[in-house]
């Protein structure tokens, strides 16, 4: 069965071809040219390593799914009951136009799965119909054989990633995105001038994005916090974005409100700039006062400060090269000053990070974003929280395998596709926490090496089988 209906299975060379009745699947089993004639070369490369492939003929895939768009966008826009120029009446005109891209744009879709001792790998891939609006967004998209996670230093990160903007891609993103700018719930809440002057400023800086890196990283428990945040942007004129940023901050501190929530969290953004210094790198102070805001009473700031660290919501904000803004949360104003050296000098510590190092190896050379999650660290970061503020947290514990989540993206003028992979140490990991928190469920409490990976990954998901010797072994 396939989608519920009847299916028939044929062998053909070393591949299983399925088919919808018999006298397709007779035919697919002659010899003769086989639907590989069709895929492109860029898409035939890519697949050449999976293991199983769906591939789908856009034109007669989008005949068959369009009931089922036609539908959900229906239900989408009912529910949202949305007045002309607001945001719900925006998001749904943008996925209308992404969904009428897709379909003018696409020529075929791939889904692949590929499966070996190291991990799952899934791949997602688009052809592109000549001419069409998706083929010349990425005509205009560049790849790097290098790490995109500049000037990120080695810590506890939970999630990571980098990414390459040409001036091109940043200026389709502006036209993309430009409406919601002026929607009409801003427009109501500042006034047509101050909301035109914001969307001017806002769209400045982004035409000057070339790009960035950034991290969530869980930060050792101490006075700096247990949560800190990395970004790395790179752009056209760093201190000319830096500026524009600023001008931005100071115009929406300086919005007139008459609702009381918002009037109290705006008086209490603070920008300083030249509060401090690193080395030979003036650093500006982005900070929210928490004490000034109504609704925060004493209590609530104790708490606050000791996941916060002392400092606060505090951002620190620096330009530190022509073409690099560092900002930096959490971690005091040492991890700044790393930040800083990394980014100056244009390294990417956090790529020889052992686990990003091994799964990095099952991505593609040539990427235009990489991004990692770790999820074995995300247990650990909610218990130090729960301890920091005295609550109990989840009983059971995962162990940290340092085998990250990895997706990049890749491809050409004719082709797009994005990689996803789970290391086998991760998928154990996390059968492993599973079962130890049914079996909590289930009254039997944690079992003695529970959340622990086993000796053997290999052998747990892949089975028994012992491995052929190698010549000369």
């Amino acid at each position: 069965m396939l989608f519920g209906k009847p299916s028939y299975a044929v062998a053909r060379n070393k591949a299983l071809v399925i088919a919808p009745n018999p006298d397709s699947a007779k035919l697919l089993a002659k010899e003769g040219p086989g639907i590989d004639t069709k895929l492109k070369p860029g898409e035939k490369k890519t697949m050449a390593d999976l293991d199983v492939i769906a591939w789908i003929d856009a034109t007669t895939g989008m005949k068959i799914f369009q009931p089922m768009i036609d539908e959900f966008m229906g239900a989408f826009t009912a529910a949202a009951g949305a007045e002309e120029g607001s945001l719900q009446a925006i998001q749904a005109e943008q996925m209308t136009r992404n969904i009428n891209m897709l379909k003018e744009g696409a020529e075929t879709i791939n889904v692949g799965l590929s499966l070996a001792k190291s991990g799952l790998g899934l791949r997602f891939g688009v052809t592109f119909k000549p001419g069409s609006e998706l083929a010349k967004l990425s005509s205009i998209t560049e790849l790097s054989t290098k790490s995109l996670l500049v000037g990120l230093p080695q810590e506890n990160y939970i999630l990571a990633g980098g990414i390459i903007m040409t001036a091109q891609q940043a200026a389709e993103a502006i036209k993309q995105y430009e409406h919601y700018l002026g929607a009409k719930e801003i427009v109501d809440a500042i006034g047509k001038e101050k909301a035109d002057k914001l969307a001017e400023d806002a769209k400045e800086c982004y035409a000057m994005m070339r790009g960035g890196s950034f991290s969530i990283v869980s930060l050792p428990p101490g006075p700096e916090g247990l949560i800190g945040l990395s970004i790395v942007c790179k752009v056209a004129d760093a201190v000319q974005w830096k500026d524009r940023m600023q001008t931005m901050i100071e115009e929406i501190k300086n919005i007139e409100t008459e609702n009381a929530e918002v009037s109290s969290l705006l008086r209490a953004i603070i920008y300083k700039a030249g509060a401090d210094t690193t080395g030979d790198v003036s650093v500006d102070h982005l900070s929210l006062d928490l004490s000034a805001m109504e609704d925060v009473d004493p209590e609530d700031l104790e708490q606050i400060t000791k996941v916060l660290g002392k400092d606060g919501l505090l951002l620190r904000v620096a330009a530190v090269s022509d073409k690099h803004v560092v900002m930096a949360f959490g971690g005091g104003q040492s991890r700044m000053s790393e930040l800083v050296a990394h980014a100056k000098a244009a390294k990417a510590p956090l790529s020889t990070d052992a686990g990003i190092s091994r799964v990095a190896d099952n991505l593609p050379k040539g990427k235009t974003y990489e991004y990692y999650l770790a999820v074995d660290r995300i247990l650990g970061l909610v218990k130090n929280i729960g301890e920091a503020v005295g609550e109990d947290t989840v009983p059971f514990t995962m162990a940290e395998v340092n085998a990250p989540i990895a997706m990049a993206g890749s491809g050409d003028k004719t082709y797009a596709y994005a990689d996803v992979f789970f290391p086998m140490e991760l998928i154990v990991a996390v059968k492993e926490t599973a079962m130890q928190a049914m079996g909590m469920m289930m009254g039997g409490g944690a079992q003695p090496g529970a959340g622990q990976p086993s000796d053997d990954v290999d052998d747990d998901l892949m089975g028994d089988e012992e491995e052929e010797e190698e010549p000369g072994e």
